[in-house]
């Protein structure tokens, strides 16, 4: 992953609302458990200690290069998290103690970012929530535990075969935590908190089988929406090109709609190919140095990782080409290029336009520049087919 460097205003944004959450949430406890200014400022103090260790966090995983593995991220997903961990808390504040459901909190924390992330925001709403409705130390036990049992076993949950024994330890859990420590302040079992445990494991079970794939899939889908929004004329992003060099961005929508076609062809990812194609001289726009300039204007813009690992491989300028979308963006913008370059030299014909194509493939080939990239014969053979039988050169 490509190591980000600036805060962006869609990120801050989203940390923003999120911190809003969290503040709603205390004014509520405050009303709801009849807190006074003291409490008040606790409450404000904590917010802040976490909020930093959570920024603290996020900077760390940039210089790292990744976050949910994914260096577009712009932390919507932990703002919508925060919202619904919040309306959970509320909710549960009008339930018996012990009952709050943190493992499957920590859960929707850890599918929709990472392990570290979940481990800073549950344990922050714990703490927040047992410290409001006074529920001691016992409590917060409680929610600790299950908060680091939802954020250790939701990775385990990837491979199929291990879900019907976490399910059942997930369930135990569920069930044991919040007896063992309500039963320790005064030597009693609570039957209400082993039913409300039983019944809260049942339903974490069921939304782990619900949501867990189904998680995925939103973020696939979401990609997809991003891939086709930045590709939309009215982009501010095109805007500019378009502002700034009226023959870069026709250049930039024939490469784009030219890999669109060969991917569509050939079995690629069309959209990440579009939007790859008509952002992959970026960096010639903004200035030396080209690779590193075009990268940092996507992460500004949060453009979806596989557009910017594109455009990171620039020319195989700074890293080799290592996906078969950016050996193909990289094939097109080379023929684009020299295509236009003959029709101001020579009046290209249709002989010209082939040994064009042919001289292109095999030079790319010869060089080695796509020997990494997982580009397959027959994709190979595919877009060469394609292109030579097309008149998308003209």
């Amino acid at each position: 992953m490509i190591p980000e460097k600036q805060f962006v205003g869609k990120r801050i944004k989203y940390l923003l609302i999120s911190a809003a959450f969290w503040l709603g949430m205390i004014i509520f406890f405050l009303f709801r458990f009849s807190g006074g200014f003291e409490r008040l400022i606790i409450n404000l103090i904590l917010l802040l200690t976490f909020a930093t260790l959570f920024v603290c966090l996020l900077v760390s995983r940039r210089v790292r290069g990744s976050f949910a593995q994914n260096t577009s991220e712009d932390y919507r997903g932990v703002c919508i998290m925060t919202g619904i961990s919040v309306c959970i808390l509320v909710v549960f504040s009008f339930l018996p103690h012990y009952t709050a459901p943190f493992l499957l909190i920590a859960f929707l924390f850890t599918r929709g970012a990472n392990v570290e992330v979940a481990m800073i925001m549950v344990a922050g709403e714990a703490v927040m929530f047992s410290l409001n409705r006074t529920g001691g130390l016992y409590e917060l036990t409680t929610y600790l535990v299950l908060c680091m049992a939802g954020a250790i076993l939701t990775p385990l949950y990837e491979k199929k075969k291990n879900r019907p024994m976490l399910s059942f330890i997930l369930l135990f859990i569920s069930v044991l935590a919040p007896t063992i420590f309500s039963y320790l302040p005064d030597g009693k079992i609570k039957p209400t908190v082993v039913f409300f445990g039983i019944g809260v494991g049942l339903i974490t079970d069921l939304l782990f089988l619900l949501l867990f794939d189904r998680m995925s899939l939103i973020v696939e889908k979401r990609e997809e929406v991003e891939l086709r929004s930045i590709v939309k004329a009215d982009y501010p992003l095109i805007a500019e090109i378009r502002a700034f060099s009226p023959e870069a961005y026709e250049h930039a929508k024939k490469v784009s709609l030219l890999s669109a076609k060969c991917a569509a062809a050939s079995g690629l990812n069309v959209a990440v190919s579009a939007a790859g194609g008509l952002y992959y001289r970026l960096g010639v726009l903004a200035g030396e140095p080209v690779t590193e300039n075009g990268v940092k204007l996507a992460q500004l813009n949060c453009f979806p990782a596989p557009v910017i690992m594109i455009l990171h491989e620039y020319y195989g300028i700074e890293d080799d080409i290592s996906s078969p979308e950016s050996a193909l963006v990289n094939i097109v913008d080379t023929l684009v290029r020299r295509s236009e370059r003959m029709r101001t030299e020579v009046n290209g014909n249709e002989w010209n336009r082939e040994v064009l194509i042919y001289q292109t493939l095999n030079e790319k080939l010869a060089t080695g520049m796509l020997d990494k990239s997982g580009l397959s014969i027959n994709q190979y053979l595919k877009i060469r087919e394609f292109l030579v039988r097309g008149d998308d050169l003209q």
